[in-house]
């Protein structure tokens, strides 16, 4: 009661609200421009992302006038369905679409069964190299793509298979041997599983 009373002890119990208030309206004050900062970041990051689809999206419906008129950008001027009607009926549309996604599926559904086998392997066994063949997998996801775009067409131009040699440059031969094999998207997931297997190994 004696503190109570002490007009000092009043005075410094309202200088740590206010200490206390102040400090809280700080930390709020922090956690919106937080907020405002992960906003502006994701939101840079979803239009670098999505900005060429919106182009290709926008430019579909745009007239030939207004595709060479620098003054338009995104907005035609007036939407033209012309490109669609030219895709529907002179490029056999829907045939194709329905070749190219049973093709995708199929040579993806045979890159993650490979590379998930190859991964396990490669986690869960321990053989002689093993080190210096899972480095070599690093190294091919390192590599570009175009180092050995040349190598690769003039491998598949002149394939050799027991004395047999043919062309199969413009079939499917080349992207259903890289992925049985492999190197569909340069091992990018036998490294995934591979991680992913060590770590469930380790666990147990």
């Amino acid at each position: 009661m004696a503190q109570s009373s002490n007009p000092g002890f009043k005075e410094r119990v309202k200088s740590l609200a206010t200490l206390n208030n102040a400090h809280k309206g700080m930390c709020f004050g922090q956690g919106v421009l937080m907020s405002i900062f992960r906003w502006v970041i994701l939101l840079g990051v979803c239009y670098i992302i999505l900005a060429p689809m919106i182009g290709m999206l926008a430019n579909s419906f745009m007239s030939t006038s207004d595709l060479y008129n620098p003054l338009v950008f995104l907005i035609p001027r007036a939407f033209h369905p012309y490109n669609y009607i030219t895709a529907f009926t002179h490029m056999l549309y829907i045939p194709t679409m329905v070749r190219t996604m049973a093709f995708a599926l199929s040579i993806t559904l045979l890159q993650v069964l490979v590379t998930s086998l190859v991964g396990y392997g490669f986690a869960r066994f321990k053989w002689p190299g093993r080190e210096v063949m899972f480095a070599i997998v690093i190294i091919t996801i390192l590599i570009p793509a175009q180092t050995y775009t040349v190598p690769l067409f003039m491998q598949f131009r002149f394939f050799s298979f027991l004395g047999f040699e043919t062309n199969l440059v413009d079939s499917y031969w080349p992207i259903a041997l890289l992925t049985a094999t492999g190197m569909g998207l340069q091992q990018g997931y036998l490294f995934i599983y591979s991680g992913s297997f060590l770590e469930a190994c380790q666990r147990k």
